[in-house]
C-alpha cells in the first residue's frame, strides 16, 4: 500500500482526513511514516485505529495505536472445548449457532 499518495489523494477529498480504521495493525508504521512525511499529526490531523492487534501494534506505535484485540487465543480454546465435547458424545452446546467472545478495545492515542 503507498500509504503517501494514497493520504494525498484523500487530501483532496475531505479536509481534515476522516478517521481511518485499519484491518490490521501491521500496517500501521507504513502509515505513520506517511503521514509523518506529509506534516499530518496523529490523533490530530490524522485519527487511527486498527481493527486487529495481533502484533500488539498499541504499545509499538507513538503515539500509541487505537485498536480492537481479537480473542483469538480464547476462540481456539473455545473451538476445542466444542470439538472433545463432540467427540464425547454430546452436541457443543451452541452447535447450531455462533459463539460470541467479547473483544478489547484498546483507547490509545491515535484516534
Amino acid at each position: 500500500m503507498d500509504w503517501e499518495e494514497w493520504l494525498l489523494k484523500l487530501a483532496d477529498i475531505s479536509k481534515p482526513p476522516p478517521p481511518l480504521l485499519v484491518n490490521w495493525s501491521s500496517g500501521v508504521p507504513d502509515l505513520y511514516r506517511a503521514a509523518h512525511k506529509l506534516g499530518l499529526r496523529i490523533g490530530e490531523e490524522l485519527r487511527v485505529m486498527a481493527a486487529d492487534n495481533t502484533i500488539q501494534g498499541h504499545r509499538l506505535s507513538l503515539p500509541a495505536l487505537s485498536c480492537v484485540e481479537i480473542p483469538y487465543v480464547g476462540m481456539g480454546e473455545e473451538a476445542v472445548r466444542c470439538v472433545l465435547k463432540q467427540i464425547e458424545g454430546g452436541a457443543a452446546p451452541e452447535a447450531a449457532g455462533k459463539i460470541w467472545l467479547p473483544a478489547v478495545l484498546r483507547a490509545g492515542e491515535s484516534a
